[in-house]
């Protein structure tokens, strides 16, 4: 198994879509888990998905700004459990409900399928703190990584949005301490919908441990 990707103009899974010129600006990456309650919390249906209120008020926020709004699901742990649980086919139906639900477009779906091998989670490049769903995304949407956000719930996402160029918000929780610099993010935030008021007041220093914007 390997790379799950789904366009919202496209309803085939594991299938690269032909590159096409946007005129949407800057990408918004997030990651499943960020837009999602704990998986532990509820029984888990793709095509039926509970977005948590702060993500459907980030959602209303970021649906009137010009960006494409991407989701990845490509932790090594979490993030696969939610993406095996089901087809990539029927989340990506669900995310496009619960966006179109809060007035907002889903632009893409990219999930990694490849099994993680035990204790070297980094072997697959697909997935965080690896960039390549990063890579793939801005690739089948014809953008650069490099002009985009990336809105991570843990450090590996953080961490693959650094490795593709992106700006970075973490959303508090992650247990690491120290924070080596490909691992410190540009804002660190309570939850997404602050992450979606950074990005939609474009507020833009140019690092976390230079700024101190830690809300």
């Amino acid at each position: 198994m390997g790379l799950n990707i789904v366009r919202s103009s496209f309803m085939s899974a594991a299938c690269m879509p032909d590159m096409l010129r946007s005129t949407r600006g800057r990408p918004v990456f997030m990651d499943l888990d960020s837009l999602l309650p704990p998986l532990d919390s509820q029984p888990f249906d793709g095509e039926r998905l509970c977005l948590t209120d702060r993500a459907r008020r980030a959602l209303s926020m970021l649906s009137r700004v010009d960006r494409h709004l991407i989701v990845i699901a490509g932790r090594a742990d979490i993030s696969v459990e939610r993406s095996q649980a089901t087809r990539p086919g029927s989340l990506h139906t669900g995310l496009t409900a619960g966006f179109k639900e809060c007035g907002a477009v889903l632009s893409g779906f990219f999930s990694c399928s490849h099994e993680p091998i035990t204790g070297c989670h980094r072997a697959c490049l697909c997935r965080a703190p690896m960039p390549g769903l990063l890579h793939a995304a801005a690739a089948a949407l014809a953008v650069r990584s490099v002009e985009s956000w990336m809105i991570g719930s843990t450090l590996d996402s953080i961490e693959a949005g650094h490795r593709a160029g992106c700006r970075t918000i973490l959303l508090r929780g992650d247990e690491e301490w120290r924070w080596p610099p490909r691992r410190t993010p540009l804002h660190c935030v309570p939850g997404i919908d602050d992450a979606a008021r950074i990005i939609a007041e474009r507020r833009e220093p140019t690092r976390a441990h230079e700024s101190g914007r830690f809300v």
